[in-house]
């Protein structure tokens, strides 16, 4: 390989991207052998979920070399992705770079959303402003409820809240008026006791969103409340919000489920978690996701009540139309850590087994678990067929036994 390629293949910063002429990449192409597409993102895909992001991310960028076999944008994001959730923030910003600017490769929502997501987490919000309002005025895709919730987080974080509630209000002239977001930003409000402003956003929230407002606006005053001793009012919020009998969405009752349980109050948790149990009925309504067992499974572990959180698994809804619910990889991959945390190891190796027999491959964590607790077990025979278990699975295995 040249000099001149080996410096545009590696994690450089877009500075030294910038200063290379695309025509001068073009004369960098070798006749090395290019894969398909559909085949070079089987392969990018594969090393992502391996846990090798950096061959990952060589692969897709010596493709982009190619004229004819270049990456889609739907392999850039998911080597982009991969690079945000392990916080690597800088090398998925060079990545950005390189192949939409340097390589002009078309970017979707998604890498919009990407990169604004990973200068926000880098702290760096004035850019992530720019990459916004650039796409509002340059873009070929408009920012999408995704990309309000992010850029109003970061705003949040950095607390720009004024100016979180400026793109709040733009937000709704382009017709997306979305709870989340609202929900980010009163909580803001509420937590630095601005109560007027709070009030301002509840009466847009009704214009807007009458359906759903109520939820997303208990949740805020309620966790404000609690914190303040003044557990009436917040109980006295929260039965207003079941007098009005709303369907909710999961992501709004698991909010209210934590705070329930966080300030004690046990009963009125349960309650909820088995409404939610009879309000879903699948396709016309989810009332639960992962995330509301593995909340509620915790709950019992905690209390040491074993048997009580294996029941919770298996439970149903009583309405004649309520529907079963089964976990996801990710949520079954939660539970094998948490039957390990809580000395379960027994039922943590059957649903390992089980999920392997149902072709789900439990993610890094759950392996890696269970192989501290075997080491802790000094069962060392287990250890190893772990480690098979990861290397047939594709996954990298790249710790240090001890």
């Amino acid at each position: 390989m040249s000099l001149f390629r080996h410096l545009l293949l590696r994690r450089s910063s877009a500075v030294t991207l910038r200063s290379f002429s695309f025509s001068s990449a073009q004369q960098a192409v070798t006749a090395e052998h290019q894969l398909p597409p559909e085949e070079l993102h089987t392969h990018v895909t594969s090393l992502i979920r391996s846990g090798n992001l950096d061959a990952a991310s060589t692969m897709a960028r010596q493709s982009a070399f190619s004229s004819t076999t270049r990456p889609t944008v739907f392999t850039c994001n998911a080597i982009i992705a991969a690079m945000h959730r392990a916080k690597r923030n800088n090398e998925a910003l060079d990545l950005y770079e390189f192949f939409f600017n340097l390589f002009k490769i078309v970017p979707n929502i998604v890498s919009y959303n990407f990169v604004i997501n990973a200068y926000c987490d880098e702290g760096r919000i004035d850019a992530a402003l720019d990459v916004f309002r650039k796409m509002k005025t340059d873009a070929p895709v408009e920012p999408s409820p995704v990309t309000y919730e992010i850029i109003t987080n970061g705003l949040i974080s950095a607390g720009r809240i004024e100016e979180a509630r400026d793109i709040l209000f733009k937000m709704l002239h382009t017709g997306h008026a979305d709870v989340t977001v609202y929900y980010n930003i009163l909580s803001a409000c509420v937590k630095l006791g601005n109560v007027d402003k709070a009030n301002e956003l509840i009466d847009e929230l009704k214009r807007w969103c009458p359906n759903y407002y109520i939820g997303v606006v208990s949740a805020p005053y309620m966790h404000w409340f609690f914190e303040q001793g003044r557990d009436d009012e917040a109980m006295e919020c929260y039965n207003s919000l079941l007098n009005r009998k709303c369907m909710l969405r999961p992501e709004t009752c698991n909010i209210l489920l934590g705070l329930l349980l966080k300030f004690g109050k046990k009963t009125e948790a349960w309650d909820l978690f088995h409404n939610m149990l009879d309000n879903h009925t699948p396709p016309t309504f989810h009332g639960v996701n992962s995330d509301t067992f593995i909340m509620m499974v915790y709950e019992c572990l905690q209390l040491g009540k074993v048997d009580e959180a294996l029941a919770t698994l298996k439970k149903v809804g009583t309405k004649p139309d309520s529907r079963p619910f089964f976990l996801d990889v990710d949520g079954n991959s939660q539970l094998i850590s948490l039957f390990c945390q809580h000395d379960m190891l027994s039922e943590a190796e059957n649903l390992f087994q089980e999920m392997y027999s149902m072709s789900m491959i439990p993610d890094m964590r759950a392996h890696t678990t269970l192989i501290s607790t075997y080491i802790k077990a000094d069962r060392n025979g287990d250890v190893l067929k772990i480690i098979n278990k990861m290397v047939e699975a594709g996954l990298k295995v790249d710790f240090v036994l001890t």
